[in-house]
């Protein structure tokens, strides 16, 4: 995913490994099935087009997300 990003924003990405907390994840078990049976949901968009996707939309509202304060 990262390498994804990287080459759909054009920069490489600085990561910093840290030592893992109690609140961490240690793995996931992701699964659309349920979705799938109950609202008969299915991914219309791959993965590598949706990085793409987020990736313009970022370069698109960049002055807006800066003016974003948190």
């Amino acid at each position: 995913m990262i390498h994804s990003l990287e080459k759909h924003l054009g920069k490489t990405a600085v990561i910093d490994h840290q030592p893992a907390i109690a609140a961490d994840m240690q793995d996931t078990a992701a699964n659309i099935t349920k979705a799938n049976q109950l609202l008969a949901w299915q991914p219309e968009v791959p993965p590598e087009e949706g990085f793409m996707l987020t990736a313009e939309w970022h370069r698109e509202y960049a002055t807006w997300l800066d003016a974003v304060q948190l």
